[in-house]
């Protein structure tokens, strides 16, 4: 009885622990289109994980995960906005966004004005994917984020497997955006008119070019189409390249031009080509750690086309000087062999930019390593002069108890000790005889 009690027991804390562990799942799950068009203020962060504040246009996420890819409708979408609004999605916890024929994140469309902010708060991830490419219906397969007018991210960590198309600018303030981009030949991040990078940490991976500024609407005033003035930019595509700034055909409007300004940052560009400019210029100011090899062959070799104009400030060689200073304060004369520092020393080229600094460093390198093999020649050992050969009056015979000052200080020493024992003696005599 008690057994049958005791498995009684067990049966129902098992069933109620998968009815708790299904509602919180399900809790967490969302299988339909979060369509936040017009909605008023709505609150199911306990139900659902996610909140809608209609009067500051905020929509909280908290560990939810939206998966549509069940849907049959030509093009859905995850989340989507209002045109001409500015929508700022706050995330906590992990929350995963999972669409099909549409995208993750869709509004703030391109005929309007506004602008979608990510914020993530401390540990918060926000993944966006897409299941299979079958977005046909726009035109725009494997694209996670569709058309916001202008995207910023602000904090958080954001991983993002497909293309994020903007409409004008895509701004990264802060945080780490993570995107992959593997499946089309799509660009990774397409900004029709510009991409600035001021902070975080921004990783591209694509198949295709990884950032993209064509500058379709020449009426833009954004003539700069890339500006990364802080934080860290990895850009690395397969099959086209790291920055793609200007488009290369004309139309009716005039040619799009766009220039690349990289003045802060630390920039790796690892693509097949590095960048490219349309009848614009390209400005590197500062770059505290790249990959600059990729960059300067490139630019200079590959796309330094008629109308593109390469600003590129002069390498540092202070370290050349500082080893040439330390080669100048040598004597040669205490050397076997000079020759190779000398060498050194005059390959030294004074031209260089920054594309070139590896090289600059390299010839520091190169005059410090032939100093540190200098071999000093031995020198002889000093002998000691024939006194014979040295005039008397260069002698010294201070120490020499045979010599003639010696023997006379003897004598006077004695001398004095036989007076003073004698007039001890004297004394003595005279004093006893008074007595």
């Amino acid at each position: 009885m008690h057994k049958i009690i005791y498995k009684l027991f067990v049966g129902i804390f098992i069933l109620l622990l998968c009815i708790g562990t299904t509602s919180v799942y399900a809790k967490n799950k969302v299988t339909e289109t979060l369509d936040l068009t017009n909605k008023d203020t709505v609150d199911k962060l306990a139900e659902e994980g996610w909140s809608w504040d209609n009067s500051t246009k905020t929509l909280t996420l908290d560990g939810i995960t939206i998966d549509i890819t069940d849907q049959d409708d030509e093009a859905n979408d995850c989340i989507k906005f209002n045109r001409n609004e500015n929508i700022t999605i706050i995330f906590k916890g992990e929350n995963n966004l999972i669409a099909d024929k549409g995208y993750s994140l869709y509004g703030v469309y391109a005929a309007g004005d506004g602008t979608l902010t990510l914020k993530g708060e401390e540990d918060a991830v926000l993944n966006l994917s897409y299941k299979t490419l079958k977005n046909t219906y726009r035109g725009n397969n494997g694209t996670t984020i569709g058309y916001p007018h202008n995207l910023v991210i602000e904090s958080g960590t954001i991983n993002c497997k497909g293309t994020v198309m903007v409409d004008d600018t895509f701004t990264m303030n802060g945080g780490d955006f993570n995107l992959e981009s593997f499946d089309t030949d799509d660009s990774g991040i397409y900004a029709i008119q510009q991409v600035k990078v001021t902070g975080g940490n921004l990783n591209v991976v694509s198949k295709g070019t990884a950032i993209m500024v064509p500058g379709l609407r020449s009426e833009s005033d954004k003539a700069d189409g890339v500006i990364i003035s802080g934080g860290n930019v990895v850009l690395d595509s397969k099959e086209g390249q790291g920055i793609y700034a200007g488009h290369p055909s004309s139309t009716s409007d005039g040619n799009y031009t766009k220039n690349v300004i990289i003045n802060g940052g630390n920039i790796t560009l690892s693509s097949e080509y590095g960048i490219y400019v349309r009848k614009g210029t390209i400005t590197i100011t500062n770059i505290d750690s790249a990959d600059v090899s990729n960059v300067r062959e490139d630019v200079l070799k590959v796309y330094n086309m008629e109308g593109n104009e390469i600003i590129c400030p002069e390498a540092d060689y202070s370290k050349v000087d500082e080893a040439i200073k330390k080669a100048n304060a040598l004597n040669k004369a205490d050397y076997k062999d000079f020759s190779a520092v000398d060498e050194a020393i005059s390959l030294v080229e004074r031209d260089k930019n920054l594309f070139y600094q590896s090289e600059v460093d390299a010839m520091a390198f190169n005059i410090n390593n032939a100093i540190a093999n200098l071999v000093l020649k031995k020198e002889p050992k000093p002998q000691e002069p024939d006194k014979a050969d040295i005039p008397d009056e260069d002698i010294d015979n201070t120490e020499n108890p045979d010599t003639y000052d010696g023997i006379l200080e003897y004598i006077i020493y004695l001398v004095l000790s036989t007076v003073g024992f004698g007039y001890g003696i004297f004394l003595y005599k005279k004093e006893s005889i008074n007595y």
